[in-house]
């Protein structure tokens, strides 16, 4: 093999190299806290046992400033009466996945986790809950949103 071919090869394992460690990097960066995600998991399931039971009202209360001034207690009430509604009482859920990031919708920085559970309802089997907590001023983690798909 001639030395230039060498080199070639060489310079095409560098780059490939530097492009895998841009992409890996990151991701080894983002390790999750256990205690914070214990955190926010247990902040996640109060929430969802809130609304299991239609405590409604009692969900908004204890939920993220950002979601209270974006969304009425009265509008938020009527939403989860709509998916009740439609979809009958809660019967199982599983964590599926948990995902930390510092900023959320582009607009709101600090500390966030998702998490998504597979579960079913009544009329509505295999859905995704998608709950996001996020960790206030306070030391309190509280859901800034809930999504039902």
């Amino acid at each position: 093999m001639a030395l230039s071919s060498i080199r070639k090869y060489a310079i095409h394992t560098v780059l490939v190299l530097a492009a895998l460690a841009i992409v890996i990097w990151p991701r080894l960066e983002r390790k999750l806290d256990p205690a914070k995600t214990e955190a926010g998991r247990q902040a996640t399931l109060h929430f969802l046992q809130m609304v299991d039971q239609d405590r409604f009202a009692e969900s908004w209360t204890m939920s993220a400033q950002v979601l209270r001034e974006k969304l009425p207690q009265d509008k938020w009430a009527d939403k989860l009466r709509l998916h009740r509604a439609q979809c009958g009482k809660f019967i199982k859920r599983q964590e599926k996945k948990v995902d930390y990031a510092t900023e959320a919708s582009g607009e709101v920085k600090g500390e966030f986790y998702t998490f998504k559970f597979a579960a079913d309802y009544e009329r509505c089997p295999g859905v995704t809950e998608t709950v996001t907590v996020m960790l206030e001023d306070d030391g309190h983690w509280r859901v800034g949103g809930f999504f039902v798909e």
